[in-house]
C-alpha cells in the first residue's frame, strides 16, 4: 500500500510468530489494512483481485445508518461480560494491535462472512472497546468516531453471522488458549529480570 500522505511504502506485516491465538485473531481482522480481503466469506491474505464487496460500501460513514434489534445488543452484551479483564487482553497483543487501520477487514464486512470470519470481527471488535484507553485512531478520526465504528462492526457482525457467530465467539473468548502468550517480546523479557 501507498501512503500517499509521505509518499512511503507502508507495508503492514505480520508477525513472523504471534504472542497469542488472540494477537493473531486481532491482526488478521483488523491489523492487516488493504492486504487482505474478503473471498468466499473468509479474510484472506493477500487481498484478492476478486475479492467480496462489502455491505456497507461507505464505511465508516455509513456506520450510523440503522439501528441494532434488541437481540443484537443483549448478545454484544453477553460477549462484554465474557471477556477477560483488560490488562489480560492488553497482555495478548502485538505491539501495534491498538492501532486502528481504516482499511481493515472488519470494517468491510461482506453480506455473507463465514460463521468464523463473523465470530472473529466481532470478538476484536469488543476488545478493542474493552481497550478504549489505549487505541490510537487513525488521523482522520476521533476515538470516539472510532469506537461508533467499532460498534457497528460489533453490530453487523452479529446480525451477518447470526447466533452461529455469536456461539463461536464465546467459545473462543471462553477458550484460556486464546491468551496463552507463547511469545514474550524482549523489552518485556528485560522488565520482568
Amino acid at each position: 500500500m501507498q501512503n500517499s500522505i509521505f509518499e512511503v511504502e507502508h507495508p503492514y506485516i505480520p508477525p513472523a510468530n504471534f504472542r497469542s491465538r488472540l494477537g493473531e485473531i486481532v491482526w488478521n481482522t483488523f491489523a492487516s489494512d488493504e492486504l487482505a480481503g474478503w473471498k468466499d466469506g473468509e479474510i484472506v491474505r493477500p487481498l484478492p483481485s476478486d475479492s467480496q464487496a462489502p455491505l456497507l460500501f461507505d464505511f465508516p460513514s455509513t456506520n450510523q445508518s440503522f439501528s441494532p434489534g434488541d437481540w443484537v445488543v443483549s448478545l454484544i452484551s453477553a460477549i462484554d461480560q465474557a471477556l477477560p479483564d483488560v490488562d489480560i487482553l492488553l497482555n495478548c497483543l502485538e505491539i501495534d494491535s491498538l492501532t486502528i487501520r481504516p482499511y481493515a477487514p472488519a470494517f468491510r464486512l461482506p453480506s455473507s462472512p463465514s460463521t468464523e470470519a463473523a465470530a472473529h470481527c466481532l470478538i476484536v471488535a469488543r476488545i478493542l472497546i474493552a481497550c478504549r484507553e489505549e487505541l490510537i485512531p487513525p488521523a482522520f478520526m476521533t476515538t470516539e468516531y472510532t469506537l461508533g465504528c467499532l460498534e457497528t462492526v460489533s453490530q453487523l457482525a452479529i446480525m451477518l453471522g447470526g447466533e452461529e457467530a455469536f456461539l463461536h465467539a464465546m467459545s473462543v473468548i471462553q477458550d484460556g488458549g486464546t491468551y496463552h502468550v507463547t511469545k514474550i517480546d524482549s523489552v518485556q523479557e528485560h522488565v520482568d529480570a
